[in-house]
Parts: C-alpha cells; structure tokens; sequence
C-alpha cells in the first residue's frame, strides 16, 4: 500500500494506575522519554522521589509543553514551549510565578540526547510545528530557525528525535503538534493555476492532504470564495504562506484535511481538489483515488491459484478480447486470479502507463505464450488488483473496476459494492 509506516512498539507506564495521573510513554529500545501529568500533581512528584525514580529522571536536559486545559480554553487552547538543563526546576520557576497562568496539564521530554546545543534546536522545531496547528494558540512568538550551530547531520538527526517524540506525545492523548509528511510512495499531484503558478501536493502519511514546500499560491482571495478563506487567512498570518513577488509560497510542507481545502488556499477560491489537483500524465486525483486498487503496488504471482480449482462455485468476470475472451476470478481485495486458458491481446499499446513492464515479465515466465497469434495464459495466475489483470489481458491501461463484468453486464465495481 501507500503508506509503508512501520510498525512501533511503544510502551506506557501509568504510575498512579489511572489514565488521568502521571503517565510515561517511551520507545522500547530508544533513550527518549515522554512524562505527562497535571500542574497540581508537580509538587506530589516530588515529594515522592525515593518511590518514584521520575522525580530523578525529570532533572535531567529536557524540552518541555505548558498547556491548557480543554475545559477552560475561549479561543483555542495555549500551549507554551520551554528548554532546561534541568526540566523540573524549571516547571518549578514557573509554578510560582503568573506569566503562565493558563498552564494545566505539562508533558515533559527528557533525553540525554539533550544537550544545550540540541535543546535549542529541538525547542525552535517544536515552536515552529506548534505554530502550524491552527486549533491551538502558542505563547512562545515564531522566529527564524535556531540551529544552535548543529552540522547539517546533526539537524537531520535531532529531527528525527522531534517526529519520535511527536508520536509519544499523541499516543498520551495531546494533539497540539501537528506534524505530517507525504508518504514515500504517494504520487505527485499538481495544480497549475493563473498561467504560470504550480502548487504539489502528495497523501500524508496520516491521511491528510500535504502541499510540498515551495508550493506557488495566488496572491489574491476571489470575492466569491465562501470556503476556506479563514483558514487560508490564518495561513498567511501564521507564515506558512509568505509573499514572493506576484504569489504566495508555502514556507513549509503544510497538511490539509481534503484536496479542495488544498485547492482553494492554493488558488484563492472555490476549488474542486478531485479534478484540479492532476498527475503529470493529466488523471485527476479524483480518477486515481476512485482506482483504489491502483493504490497497490503489484508484484504478480502464482500463488493461492488452487483455491480457484478447490473453490465449488467461484464469480467468473470476463473481458473480451477481439474474438477470444479472458475469465478472472476475485479471491480477496488483493488477489484476482486469471484462469488458465484465458486470451490475451498479443499487442501492447504505446500509449499504456500502467504496469509497463508487465506483460513482459509473464512473457518471460511463459505465463503468456504465443499461441494462434494471440496470447494466452498457461496457468492460474494471481495480480495484486483488478487493473493489473485487465492490462495483462488488453495490453492498454485498464480500469479493472470498469472492464471485467459478468454474463448480465454487471461490472466488478458494481458488484464489489454488493
């Protein structure tokens, strides 16, 4: 699929034995740890420091989140963003003074990874992701980057450590970081607007929608936009989009919840994301997404073909080829199975973008095989998705949901639906 991400082993330790006391997340074999609990539980933290090696842990180098609480916020919540080399005195400083006096709940990163230099850096870092989250108000001002004199390896490293620590700090519940990047294998979609404007845009990794950075924007909203043009506003004051000459750029890769809400921040009106936003070869992203099996990546086999034989009454699709026809069967949402026998379209179309290098490989296979001047299987064989099958059938892209069908014309889409 698109998205690859990992799986993590995470653990959390309730050290009250309640959801609502203090709470620590950490990774299983990594040294960053996440500590969370209420600003009323501080002073009992350390009161309880020969029971509670926390207390201990807590004056180690840290980064540290000041937040308020749901229940009491008017305007979006506050989050403020702090650094010390020893984070409880420092929670400490602020329990007794009133510039902070919203702060109710207190997450805390500790690290030894955390020295002056890194501190500051991962201080700016969160500021900046902070800033980005439009349903939170951060105390700290945004300023320009804080690399604390860090080579270029080191920057990439410490940011490493802030998407770790964005992930601890979600899974203890807080959502005030807002940090999400395009999956690795998602495609590239673009919108060209105003002559020579071009915004990318790709899937995140968390299903949101996310403009590269360096993306152009109109610099001017229509007076008819009734969508999106707080957000698009609040963009602007925020810095996410910045002035340069006749546009906007975006300063930073920024994730949106749709393609419209993309599309009309990008172009300063109503946008229609689905059939705006294109691929290079002019699929709408609409066209792609309703493809769903397109989303995997096929990799053919002649595994599970048995289960056609052994299956009593299995729902044969056809698509017919010239004179000839070929019968696929669906296993799963992943596994189609093309029956032995099936013909083939023995020529390949030049303008085919999908799965090029396909019919080839099953050639070289001899799962397709000249025979009477066409092709034909000479066995079972299994695609990863219903388009797959139909360009190994045509020779032409395919839109698998579309093309195979049953003797009364229904369509695999159609019946999948069913």
């Amino acid at each position: 699929m698109i998205n690859s991400t990992p799986t993590l082993s995470i653990k959390v330790t309730l050290h009250d034995g309640t959801a609502e006391g203090l709470r620590e997340a950490e990774f299983v074999s990594r040294s960053i740890k996440i500590f969370a609990f209420k600003r009323s539980q501080l002073r009992n933290i350390k009161t309880r420091r020969e029971e509670l090696e926390v207390a201990n842990e807590l004056e180690a180098p840290g980064v540290y989140f000041l937040i308020e609480s749901d229940d009491s916020a008017t305007n979006g919540r506050r989050v403020y963003v702090g650094e010390s080399g020893k984070a409880i005195r420092r929670l400490d400083f602020h329990n007794s003074d009133d510039d902070h006096s919203f702060w109710a709940d207190t997450v805390v990163i500790v690290s030894k990874d955390l020295h002056d230099s890194n501190r500051k850096y991962v201080e700016w870092r969160f500021i900046d992701v902070a800033w980005k989250n439009l349903d939170w108000a951060v105390e700290n001002k945004r300023t320009s980057p804080n690399e604390g004199g860090l080579s270029h390896g080191d920057r990439n490293v410490m940011d490493s450590f802030v998407l770790e620590a964005v992930t601890l700090i979600g899974t203890l519940g807080y959502r005030f970081l807002r940090l999400e990047t395009g999956s690795r294998g998602s495609p590239i979609f673009k919108l060209r607007h105003q002559k020579n404007l071009e915004a990318r845009m790709s899937l995140g990794d968390q299903g949101g929608f996310v403009v590269k950075q360096g993306s152009q924007a109109s610099r001017k909203s229509s007076p008819n936009m009734t969508a999106y043009q707080n957000l698009r506003d609040e963009l602007i004051k925020r810095g996410v989009l910045t002035g340069n000459g006749d546009s906007l750029v975006f300063s930073s890769e920024y994730s949106f919840s749709s393609p419209s809400a993309a599309g009309a921040v990008v172009t300063g009106r109503n946008s229609n994301g689905r059939t705006e936003w294109k691929l290079d070869n002019g699929r709408t992203y609409g066209e792609w997404d309703s493809q769903s099996e397109e989303n995997i990546i096929d990799t053919p086999n002649d595994q599970g073909s048995s289960a056609v034989v052994n299956s009593p009454n299995p729902t044969k699709f056809e698509i017919i080829v010239g004179d000839s026809r070929a019968t696929m069967v669906p296993m799963s949402s992943h596994e189609f199975v093309v029956l032995k026998g099936s013909w083939a379209n023995p020529q390949q179309s030049p303008h085919l973008t999908s799965y090029r290098g396909l019919r080839d490989e099953l050639k070289s296979k001899n799962v397709l095989v000249e025979s009477d001047s066409r092709l034909q299987f000479t066995k079972n064989f299994t695609f990863a998705s219903a388009s797959a099958a139909g360009v190994a059938v045509t020779g032409r892209n395919t839109n698998g949901l579309t093309e195979w069908k049953l003797p009364d014309g229904t369509t695999y889409g159609e019946w999948r639906k069913k």
